[in-house]
C-alpha cells in the first residue's frame, strides 16, 4: 500500500492534470465563440498547447524536486521543507519601456507583439523577416511591417489584393520594403515616427539589426538604433528588440544592450 506521501503526490499531480485541461478547453470555447478564421484558431491553439505542456512540465519538475529532497530528508529523520514555487516570468510593458530579447532567431519579440495587440494594442515591425512568414506564424492583423529588404515592391512584385488573395493576405498592401544603406534607414526611421506620433499606446518591434550591420557599418546600426529607441521612449510607446548577440562583437552588443531598459 501507497504511503501517505506517495498519495499526496498523486493527488498533487493529477489536480495539476486536471486544473491543465480545464484551463485549456475552457481557452479552445472563448476562440471557438469568437468568429476567429482557421488559420488564426490553428496558431491560437498551439499556444495554448504549448502553456498547457508548461504547465504540466513545471508541475512535473516540482514533484520530481519534491521527491528527492524526501529521500534525503527521511534518511535523517529531518522534516520537509516547503517546496520553492516556480513562476513563468510574465513580461509588464511600462509607457516608454524597452525590452531586448537575446535569441538566434526571432520568435519571443513577436510573441509579445501578438500578446499586445491581442490586448487592443497597435503596432509595427521593422523586420528581416519576411511579412508572409511572419503572419503565417503569429496574429498581426493590419499591424505594418517594413521589410529589410534587397527586393523592391514593383509592378512585377503585385500585392496580394492586385492578385485576387484572400483577405487576410491583403494586409501586407500596407508593407514597405527598404533597403538598409542609402535612404532606407531613414525612410524607416520616419515612417515609424509618424506611427507612433499618432498611436503614443503602441508597440515597436525591431528585429534584422545583424543584416543591417553586415549592409552598412556598426555606428550606423548604433546611430539608428539610439534615434529609434529614444523616440519610442519619448512616445510613451515600447520598443521591443530581438537580437543574436553572436553576430556582433562583446563590444559592440554592449553598446546596444545599454540602451534597453531590460534585457532577457
Amino acid at each position: 500500500m501507497a504511503s501517505k506521501k506517495e498519495l499526496e503526490k498523486k493527488l498533487e499531480y493529477t489536480r495539476g492534470y486536471r486544473d491543465a485541461l480545464v484551463d485549456t478547453w475552457e481557452a479552445v470555447i472563448k476562440l471557438v465563440t469568437k468568429g476567429y478564421s482557421s488559420r488564426e484558431l490553428q496558431i491560437m491553439g498551439k499556444t495554448q498547447y504549448n502553456d498547457a505542456k508548461y504547465q504540466m512540465d513545471r508541475k512535473i519538475a516540482e514533484l520530481e524536486a519534491d521527491y528527492s529532497q524526501d529521500e534525503i530528508i527521511d534518511a535523517d529523520d529531518r522534516e520537509l521543507p516547503p517546496p520553492i514555487p516556480v513562476s513563468r516570468k510574465s513580461i509588464t510593458l511600462k509607457p516608454g519601456m524597452s525590452i531586448m530579447y537575446k535569441e538566434s532567431r526571432p520568435a519571443k519579440c513577436y510573441e509579445l507583439l501578438q500578446k499586445e495587440l491581442a490586448a487592443g494594442r497597435s503596432g509595427i515591425c521593422i523586420s528581416r523577416i519576411s511579412p508572409r512568414e511572419i503572419r503565417d506564424t503569429y496574429i498581426i492583423g493590419k499591424t505594418r511591417v517594413i521589410w529589410l529588404t534587397n527586393s523592391e515592391k514593383s509592378g512585377g512584385n503585385l500585392p496580394p489584393s492586385a492578385l485576387g488573395l484572400a483577405h487576410d493576405d491583403a494586409d501586407e498592401d500596407n508593407d514597405i520594403y527598404v533597403h538598409p544603406s542609402g535612404s532606407g534607414l531613414p525612410s524607416a526611421f520616419s515612417t515609424v515616427l509618424d506611427f507612433i506620433g499618432g498611436n503614443p499606446n503602441s508597440v515597436v518591434v525591431l528585429e534584422g539589426l545583424e543584416y543591417i550591420s553586415a549592409q552598412t557599418k556598426f555606428d550606423t546600426v548604433l546611430n539608428f538604433f539610439q534615434m529609434l529607441n529614444e523616440s519610442v521612449k519619448k512616445s510613451g510607446a515600447n520598443l521591443i528588440v530581438s537580437v543574436n548577440a553572436s553576430a556582433f562583437d562583446p563590444r559592440q552588443f554592449s553598446q546596444l544592450e545599454t540602451e534597453m531598459n531590460q534585457v532577457i
